[in-house]
């Protein structure tokens, strides 16, 4: 879906305002799914870190963009890739189901921990590129019906690692999604490509030149709504003052 909707409306609605919807559908969906319980961890409440972590978040993602951000496209459009974001949340959710059935979630050491996470999260990872594959496929075909063949393929080998980077990313989220749970990983997940954009583009510059301030703090503030999210929260120590103020004296 995401891909999908990419392809859809980014041309339309512009990179920048595509991004800021999906952040923002995997910022709240994260909330949502972790709060119902659909992650591997079971559920996770929704402490104020993790709200003011997940508003920085989009706070920063906007402040990195705004620059490039088009007022004239249809922001109805939006709604899609928002349903992306929401959908990207419930899907890592299920992968990490996945993972824990395949039995890469087990707590406790042990010393085929490593064989472990491997053989887990090749389910997810296969169900997600076979599921994936297939809807490319069949989008082809009606493509090339419709539109006729395509143009030759690129030449340029560094354009096809996108595939071997995206099964890598799948397996460890997987993995990852049962120990932090769906918002701490979109949340990481986003702060990493932020920051590993700006790297980018400092070490290879683009024809569009250095990235300007806004760019810089924003990436800096994906850092901090990460740590923010992640603070610990007293909800077992507020709980047991409850009870015990409900005890008879």
């Amino acid at each position: 879906m995401l891909v999908a909707g990419q392809g859809l409306t980014a041309h339309v609605l512009g990179t920048a305002l595509f991004t800021i919807a999906v952040v923002a559908g995997q910022s709240s969906g994260g909330l949502v799914v972790d709060r119902a319980g659909l992650g591997p961890a079971g559920p996770r409440a929704t402490t104020p870190p993790r709200v003011v972590g997940a508003v920085l978040m989009l706070g920063a993602v906007v402040l990195s963009v705004a620059p490039s951000v088009s007022t004239d496209a249809p922001v109805v459009l939006a709604l899609l890739p928002l349903a992306a974001g929401l959908a990207a949340a419930t899907q890592q959710a299920l992968n990490g189901r996945v993972a824990a059935a395949a039995g890469g979630s087990r707590p406790g050491p042990s010393p085929d921990d490593e064989d472990s996470v491997v053989a887990s999260v090749l389910p997810a990872a296969t169900i997600n590129f076979i599921v994936g594959t297939t809807a490319l496929v069949l989008a082809a075909i009606v493509a090339v019906l419709v539109l006729g063949a395509p143009d030759p393929l690129p030449s340029a080998w560094y354009l096809y690692l996108g595939g071997p980077f995206g099964a890598i990313f799948i397996g460890l989220g997987a993995w990852v999604v049962g120990q932090v749970g769906v918002l701490l990983l979109s949340l990481g997940a986003v702060a990493g490509q932020v920051v590993g954009a700006l790297v980018l583009d400092l070490v290879l510059p683009s024809a569009a030149g250095a990235p300007g301030l806004p760019t810089v703090l924003g990436a800096l503030l994906t850092l901090v709504a990460a740590g923010v999210a992640s603070a610990p929260w007293p909800l077992r120590r507020s709980a047991t003052r409850n009870r015990r103020s409900d005890l008879p004296s």
